[in-house]
């Protein structure tokens, strides 16, 4: 099964005809339509979509679940946004947003290994995992944004027992006590062409925390250095101007890339995604950028251009 949003509802026929601007299509797991940012969502659902293996979900943004069942109880604390259990969905130009949990307030993955792009988290809670937690689980992140999640252990994202692989990803004004950015417990993970700056943590790893983990991270921007349990190759710790979530093009939020960002021209092109998460193509200056937003070519010129000027 294959379910496509962002149609107008009486002329779209073509996936090339969908507009994410004009016809935004929201699954709400808000039943009184009375949501007050996590207040009066006592009757909401606990997951708004749960997914299977095949299944494709494309062009929607999900928001109001409520999985509050508890922290240890199974089902109803897993995934306020999308419950995988044993499962593989392909989940593409999706916006997860205002949905909260026990685990994973935007997405829960138990045994399940999903195919993530051109994804945002963003303004997700839980005790574990704010936007995502993958339980033995080994999903496949291109092109995702984690923004202004929240959890008491990893903000952004936390695995435990599992293999996710990121490319072209970005982390940014997340928080957590513990794993502002990421926490990680006896997992193993490639991270590649990422940013992980602006995360926050009271306790320990404000961008990443290993806990018996291990991280192979490489061509990236990481704040304050290689985390601690890391294996790190060609990390780049100077600022990457990273702008506010919002509206740049495609389906879903991204956080642009500022003039002078250390992000700009510095990806191994071998490794990069054909193209952001906006759609734009890949590279569109003599490198890649990091992280999911590509800078346009004339932006990159005056970036680069602008210092010859005025000298």
């Amino acid at each position: 099964m294959a379910l496509y949003g962002c149609f107008d509802g009486t002329t779209g026929t073509a996936r090339e005809q969908r507009n994410p601007t004009a016809n935004v299509t929201t699954l709400s797991g808000d039943f009184n339509g009375d949501d007050a940012g996590f207040t009066n969502n006592s009757e909401n659902v606990y997951h708004v979509v749960t997914g299977a293996t095949g299944a494709t979900l494309d062009g929607f943004t999900i928001t109001s679940g409520n999985a509050n069942i508890g922290f240890n109880l199974l089902y109803g604390s897993y995934g306020g946004g999308m419950y995988n259990n044993s499962s593989s969905p392909t989940v593409t130009n999706v916006i997860f947003s205002g949905n909260m949990g026990g685990v994973g307030g935007g997405m829960s993955n138990v045994s399940s290994s999903p195919t993530l792009t051109n994804v945002t988290f963003s303004g997700n809670s839980a005790e574990g995992g704010g936007g995502m937690y993958n339980q033995d689980s080994n999903p496949t992140l291109t092109n995702v944004t984690f923004s202004g999640n929240w959890a008491n252990s990893g903000g952004g994202m936390y695995n435990a027992l599992g293999s996710p692989m990121l490319t072209n990803v970005t982390f940014s004004s997340n928080s957590a006590i513990s794993g502002g950015g990421m926490y990680n417990y006896r997992s193993s993970l490639q991270i590649r062409n990422t940013i992980l700056w602006g995360n926050t943590a009271s306790s320990t790893g404000a961008q990443i925390y290993n806990n018996s983990s291990t991280s192979d991270v490489s061509y990236s921007v990481v704040q304050g250095g290689c985390p601690a349990g890391s294996t790190c190759t060609n990390i780049i710790t100077s600022d990457p101007r990273l702008g506010a979530l919002g509206n740049y093009g495609g389906f879903t939020q991204t956080i642009p890339l500022l003039p002078g960002s250390s992000a700009i021209n510095t990806v191994n092109d071998a490794t990069c995604a054909a193209t952001d998460q906006r759609g734009v193509i890949r590279p569109q200056g003599a490198h890649c950028d990091i992280g999911a937003f590509e800078v346009l070519s004339d932006t990159k010129v005056f970036t680069i251009f602008l210092p010859l000027i005025l000298h």
